[in-house]
């Protein structure tokens, strides 16, 4: 049995992504209430839901159109992979999934540069690991002394796994739309590729 996913679908599960981080700027100005909370906590736990899935998505559509014949619910990102690797004509199409996605099992250590994009990758796996499966709350507030008029910031922490998680240098916004520009684009570069196999 063959998934249904089309390019379309792909496209339509990162928008979910763009919606829910959409949603979440206007609550990520400090609040501290538990309501406001909650709310935050579902959007940032959709959010990667559905940014992960998309490479899913995209794995599915690789088994499909390069007819690998690959039962649908045996189709994982790191076995398409594999059965892309070792073919020359398959070499950029592996490269590019490659890009988009990390196992997080064998990859435990956080990047030595925690903004360059490979690195944007392994902790959007890791938080989907923890915000998803785990219920884990991803959010780092900075508060600035000294000044009552000042929001405090909510940030992600860039080592999910450390007892004392240090915090992004940037805003949870501007690491979430980073994470969804690289992801976008990667999954774009992955269907195109897959289309120009089968021309």
């Amino acid at each position: 049995m063959h998934s249904c996913i089309n390019s379309d679908m792909i496209c339509k599960k990162l928008s979910f992504a763009r919606q829910r981080m959409c949603e979440l700027e206007p609550l990520a100005a400090g609040e501290f209430t538990n309501d406001l909370s909650a709310m935050k906590h579902q959007l940032v736990q959709e959010y990667f839901f559905h940014l992960i899935g998309a490479v899913d998505y995209a794995s599915q559509y690789i088994n499909n159109k390069l007819d690998f014949g690959i039962a649908i619910d045996d189709v994982k990102v790191w076995r398409i992979i594999k059965k892309l690797k070792g073919n020359d004509k398959y070499k950029a199409l592996s490269e590019a999934l490659c890009d988009i996605y990390t196992e997080t099992d064998q990859v435990k250590k956080m990047p030595r540069d925690p903004y360059l994009p490979k690195s944007l990758i392994w902790r959007a796996y890791k938080y989907r690991h923890r915000v998803t499966h785990w219920g884990f709350n991803s959010f780092i507030y900075k508060v600035y002394l000294g000044s009552r008029n000042v929001q405090p910031e909510i940030c992600l922490p860039l080592d999910i796994y450390a007892d004392n998680p240090i915090p992004s240098n940037y805003s949870i916004m501007e690491d979430l739309e980073a994470m969804y520009e690289y992801f976008y684009q990667g999954c774009m570069k992955v269907v195109s590729l897959t289309d120009q196999l089968v021309q």
